[in-house]
């Protein structure tokens, strides 16, 4: 389910920013970081996202991002993970006992983030890129063609793509 009440705000030289009410979440994304933005085939499908994560220590992830519709049978599972996690105050890098706590809820699931849990924080849910076509209906099989020219671009390796859940901070 795509988050509701998106609220855009404006900043400079940016296609579109805003963030996310916590009415909205949890939100599925897929992303990329900030250096790798130009190389999207549609910009304009895209946010500049900024979330805050972290609990009270108040951090917070700003990445390009394209929301995602949640199929049907994860919504309220990643709803209980993320208010399992609200007031937690995790921040990134998890311990490794939260991150082994928070991969073995994904496995129940049929997911891991066995690649990513070092981005685990409070909000700020990751799960291995390879699970999002289990997760969505809404992209392409295969992701470089999000891309302009992914032949020749040398960018696309699966360790560029990301997959997240954002939840709630506590703060």
């Amino acid at each position: 389910m795509l988050a509701p009440q998106l609220k855009p705000a404006s900043w400079i030289d940016s296609p579109k920013t805003l963030w996310l009410e916590d009415a909205c979440l949890p939100q599925l994304i897929i992303y990329i970081d900030l250096m790798t933005a130009e190389l999207l085939k549609n910009p304009k499908e895209w946010v500049h996202l900024f979330h805050q994560t972290a609990g009270y220590a108040c951090d917070n992830v700003t990445v390009y991002a394209k929301l995602l519709p949640i199929k049907k049978g994860f919504f309220q599972k990643f709803k209980s993970i993320t208010d399992k996690y609200l007031d937690s105050c995790i921040s990134s890098p998890p311990s490794l006992s939260t991150a082994q706590l928070y991969d073995a809820e994904l496995k129940k699931l049929g997911l891991s983030a066995d690649h990513c849990y070092h981005h685990l924080q409070e909000g700020f849910y990751p799960i291995d890129i390879q699970h999002i076509h289990k997760l969505t209906a809404k992209l392409p099989q295969t992701l470089d063609s999000l891309l302009l020219k992914p032949e020749k671009s040398g960018f696309y390796c699966p360790a560029h793509w990301n997959c997240a859940l954002l939840g709630p901070n506590c703060d």
